[in-house]
């Protein structure tokens, strides 16, 4: 590739006699400028499709995230209406984990041993009741655990008015393994 300037050569009258040529070979140039053209035009092409694979993980994010809200918004549905029934219930009702720590009780439960829901959540018979109540309801639980199925246990259960006497159906609760969960 050649850069050519021509310019006219004229006599001492000014007439045109010829024509004066400048020549630059420019191919390193050229060359160089189609190569960076391309890279550009590589360049160019990969935003596009890093672009429009953004898009479409941006979509599937939003899609995601509106799918585990509705999912959280049923599930917290499902936790309420739950919650609504068992706190109808004029049956003692609660669920454990494997730890023996509360995770779920009703109405009822807090009536009977006059405490708040707030003050039972996450804690132990150990941390609610007197040792020889505690340690006889946490036995029977482990019995449940070790057992896998339901078992009827009479216990004696404090009241504000003194002890009480119960029939209790404990039975553990499992995954979809048949491992015990609570």
């Amino acid at each position: 590739w050649v850069r050519t300037d021509k310019v006219p050569y004229r006599d001492e009258n000014g007439n045109t006699v010829g024509v004066i040529v400048f020549a630059v070979d420019v191919t390193e140039q050229h060359v160089a400028q189609q190569e960076l053209q391309a890279g550009r035009a590589q360049l160019e092409q990969r935003v596009l499709e890093r672009t429009a694979e953004l898009l479409e993980a941006n979509a599937k994010l939003r899609t995601e995230i509106s799918e585990r809200q509705r999912a959280e918004e049923l599930r917290s549905l499902s936790e309420h209406r739950l919650q609504q029934i068992i706190d109808n219930s004029t049956a003692v009702i609660y669920a454990k984990d494997v730890d023996g720590r509360y995770w779920l009780v009703n109405r009822r439960f807090e009536e009977i041993f006059n405490l708040s829901r707030d003050r039972i959540l996450g804690r132990t018979d150990a941390e609610l009741f007197a040792p020889p109540v505690s340690a006889s309801f946490r036995a029977n639980d482990e019995l449940v655990l070790r057992a896998g199925k339901p078992i009827e246990f009479e216990e004696v259960a404090p009241h504000h008015d003194g002890a009480h006497d119960y029939i209790s159906l404990k039975f553990p609760l499992l995954d979809a393994a048949g491992r015990s969960t609570a």
